[in-house]
């Protein structure tokens, strides 16, 4: 509550104000009056006390006590790796910027709505490592983060709420590669350093895996018998899914299989190989594929549209993708042969009677005019 004191002092008994607030913090009441202050310094003060718990050494509330932010971050860790989470790498990636910007030795009770909002305008203003702003896709993934290990802290008694959250808004990625485009990205690998890229990248198109799904994969997996790759629960869900094998990815992989063991192979397709950034990102540039948004994703990408542009089903699609909601799936609705065509062939007739009695009407005046001659 914001409070005006009014006095007199002084021989000449000088009028004096001083602006302030009242407020109580765990029971107890804090009162804060400044004579230099207006009552927009005293609302903007009281504003900052009760938002970020702003306290000073003239209050007689303690700060903050209880589990430390990076405590807690290393217990949700913990347990997520105990459970098997496929994406925990990607979890402690995305907990290093968080532990940069709230402190490690910050109370769970001091990370507010407000904190959490500045981190994202923080992360929104940071560049990549190729020099661009990072994408809202990548803030809402760091920020949806932190929001787990606050909701495990409530669930654990050691948070009694979970601030607020917005995320920013994403503009969907409709990106995929156009058939001259994958043609030449080939011809690009096929020159490349990198003996493997080859295959890795052939592949992609031809079964959707996501790169964590492709680089992991194990011969016990592949089953040239069936035509299909049994991914089990390795997984970005932990769901089991089978992956069809058409020609193009028979031709990558047999002779791999064949250098590797033949029936006998095993262990990890690509061997030691963890990553290939560098050596994509340099097969895109000598394609002249120079969009900032292309990415290996991308490939995932284009193996779902070109299905659906082939007249592939949407339900089918989903299985293979390994979405959990065929609305995930339905973002590609829009490149089915049939979707913008089936909604044009409705109007085929449109306006064909009116356009007819006006070819009668000028027939008419062409004979009546002939008649007159």
């Amino acid at each position: 509550m914001i409070t005006k004191r009014i006095w007199k002092s002084g021989p000449r008994r000088i009028k004096r104000v001083a602006w302030g607030f009242t407020a109580q913090r765990n029971g107890k009441q804090v009162r804060r009056v400044r004579e230099e202050w207006t009552k927009e310094d005293a609302e903007r003060a009281f504003s900052e006390w009760t938002i970020e718990g702003v306290t000073s050494a003239t209050d007689t509330v303690a700060a903050p006590a209880g589990m430390t932010f990076g405590a807690m971050v290393e217990k949700f860790l913990a347990k997520k790796k105990s459970e098997g989470k496929r994406s925990i790498q990607d979890d402690e990636e995305r907990s290093v910027p968080l532990l940069a910007f709230f402190g490690k030795a910050t109370p769970l009770a001091a990370i507010r709505t407000r904190r959490v909002a500045e981190y994202r305008m923080a992360r929104r203003a940071t560049t990549s490592r190729l020099g661009r702003p990072l994408a809202p896709a990548t803030v809402n993934r760091e920020v949806a983060l932190l929001r787990s290990i606050l909701r495990m802290a409530l669930a654990w008694d050691e948070l009694e709420r979970v601030p607020v959250f917005e995320m920013t808004k994403e503009q969907g990625k409709q990106r995929y590669l156009a058939l001259d485009e994958i043609t030449r990205l080939l011809a690009a690998c096929a020159e490349s350093r990198s003996r493997l890229l080859l295959a890795i990248v052939t592949a992609a198109p031809h079964t959707g895996l996501r790169k964590g799904e492709l680089l992991r994969l194990i011969w016990e997996r592949v089953d040239f018998a069936r035509s299909v790759i049994a991914l089990g629960r390795q997984t970005k869900s932990g769901k089991g899914r089978d992956v069809p094998i058409n020609q193009a990815v028979y031709g990558a992989l047999a002779p791999l299989r064949a250098a590797a063991g033949g029936q006998d192979a095993s262990g990890r397709v690509w061997g030691a190989l963890r990553d290939i950034d560098t050596p994509y990102r340099t097969a895109l540039t000598r394609a002249k594929i120079l969009d900032p948004d292309v990415t290996f994703h991308t490939r995932r990408h284009s193996f779902a549209s070109h299905d659906v542009m082939r007249g592939g089903r949407l339900e089918k699609l989903q299985e293979i993708l390994g979405h959990s909601s065929i609305k995930t799936t339905e973002n590609y609705r829009r490149l089915a042969a049939d979707y913008l065509t089936g909604a044009t062939a409705l109007l085929e007739g449109l306006g064909a009677e009116i356009n007819a009695q006006s070819t009668h009407g000028a027939e008419t005046a062409a004979e009546q005019q002939a008649g007159v001659s």
